[in-house]
């Protein structure tokens, strides 16, 4: 991927603002079946599940409530820019925050 490092980087301020709430999980899906890759908040597995395929599902977990709190579909193509890589978003606060938080680096 042609800008690999800064897409990582982009991920990894989303993780990061997240791994603040102890009660908050991720979850990786396999876009393509929906099955599940990893779940839990170990950055590097994270990472690593994330970019070991073309795309995902990324959910962000309430772990007291089990409810999902936001999502992003990530698309990941040769030449993609790094704020290109999600495709799709569950519009709502929470989501959003972690999008603005991680762009910030960007600009």
């Amino acid at each position: 991927m042609k800008h690999e490092k800064q897409a990582k980087s982009f991920i990894r301020k989303m993780i990061r603002k997240v791994k603040i709430d102890p009660y908050v999980s991720i979850r990786v899906d396999c876009a393509i079946d929906g099955e599940t890759l990893y779940h839990g908040t170990k950055e590097a597995e994270l990472l690593d599940t994330i970019f070991g395929v073309d795309c995902s599902e990324v959910f962000f977990v309430d772990l007291t409530t089990s409810r999902e709190l936001g999502g992003i579909a990530i698309v990941l193509d040769y030449d993609r820019l790094p704020d290109e890589i999600v495709s799709d978003y569950i519009d709502n606060d929470y989501t959003n925050r972690l999008i603005q938080h991680a762009e910030k680096g960007l600009k």
